[in-house]
């Protein structure tokens, strides 16, 4: 159920992959700064085949990144942050301290 026709896209060009890749990993450490959120699992070094499909039924109508295809795995985002034992809630976005952290806080040892 597509709801445009686009016409078919042309493989991302080696500069425009550099450029992506680039604000990619400043996204991140920017986030990192911000936020002490670690994004490792959702796309890693993936980045660059995610956007060079070649075979025809994988082509998209974007630069090869169809909203079926880049779907972020809820439990992949909980894994993000283990380190520091939080996580974010997939519905809202919010960082979430996991149970150890609360029972620490009630049950000082």
């Amino acid at each position: 159920s597509r709801r445009r026709s686009a016409p078919r896209s042309r493989p991302m060009s080696a500069k425009r992959k550099m450029e992506a890749v680039k604000s990619f990993h400043d996204f991140t450490k920017k986030l990192k700064k911000d936020t002490g959120i670690t994004i490792r699992s959702l796309v890693g070094n993936n980045i660059l085949e995610l956007s060079d499909f070649s075979d025809e039924e994988s082509k998209t109508d974007s630069d090869g990144l169809s909203e079926e295809e880049f779907v972020v795995n809820p439990s992949a985002v909980q894994e993000l942050n283990e380190e520091n034992e939080s996580y974010i809630d997939p519905e809202t976005g919010d960082i979430v301290e996991a149970k150890k952290e609360a029972q620490k806080v009630r049950y000082p040892t």
